[in-house]
């Protein structure tokens, strides 16, 4: 399987040569010119190595390692910084680069077939079986990319939580759920007996409609809904979450 490399530099000339460089030592490529394009192109597709340039504009490489840190599936993707305290050097130099991303590769892959003899594999982009969601390493990395566009363009962003009076009524409730939504508002299984809806551009008022024609579709299965908005009432993800939360249990 040809490994995939997300490559990110905000200077368009050493992005290309971070991708040609990739390219050259074997590896399919992604690029990306920002810390939000990186966090969305991760939750689509997790890479097999992240190099990224520490300065980068609107989510910085430093506050990228943090979000991924923090994900126990998302943790253990390679990662290089660069910069001048970071682990790659620049201006970048092609071999330098090469020698790096093959020998990170190698210890991945070493570092895989240890963790299959001991226990199973973290899937990382797949999507939750008995509801046909996204995961919670989507949710939450879409989640940070979408709440960083909408401070910066001023737009509001709402998440609807729908929590199942017990686990085997997921699969009905996602179905009413996703049939409630439009095609751009993506769902995501967020705990046991938990799914999130991202409802971006949506504000308070249509939030609540959502909710109302949630619940309609929902009809006796057995699950409550909850919502905020951004950033009226939260701006971090966690908080957000945690008063949707709050509000399907009031």
């Amino acid at each position: 399987m040809i490994p995939l490399v997300l490559v990110a530099d905000s200077d368009p000339f050493a992005l290309l040569l971070l991708e040609e460089a990739c390219r050259g030592a074997g590896c399919e490529v992604m690029t990306a010119l920002d810390g939000a394009q990186v966090l969305d192109l991760i939750a689509r597709q997790p890479p097999s190595l992240l190099i990224l340039d520490a300065a980068l504009p609107r989510v910085d490489g430093e506050e990228v390692a943090r979000i991924l840190a923090s994900d126990d599936a998302l943790q253990a993707i390679p990662l290089l910084v660069a910069g001048p305290e970071g682990d790659l050097g620049k201006p970048y130099r092609v071999t330098e680069i090469q020698e790096r991303v093959e020998a990170m590769l190698r210890e991945a892959r070493e570092a895989r077939r240890r963790a299959r003899e001991s226990s199973p594999p973290v899937p990382l982009g797949t999507r939750d079986e008995a509801t046909g969601a996204g995961t919670r390493s989507q949710l939450l990395l879409s989640l940070e990319y979408e709440l960083t566009l909408a401070a910066r363009f001023g737009r509001p962003l709402s998440c609807l939580l729908v929590l199942a009076d017990e686990e085997a009524a997921l699969p009905a409730m996602a179905e009413g759920l996703m049939g409630a939504l439009r095609a751009v508002d993506p769902v995501f299984r967020f705990g046991e007996r938990e799914l999130v809806a991202l409802l971006p551009d949506t504000d308070t008022e249509g939030m609540e409609v959502v909710e109302r024609r949630v619940r309609e579709r929902l009809g006796a299965t057995p699950a409550c809904v909850g919502g905020a908005t951004a950033p009226v009432d939260a701006q971090e993800p966690m908080a957000l979450l945690a008063l949707a939360r709050g509000r399907c249990e009031e």
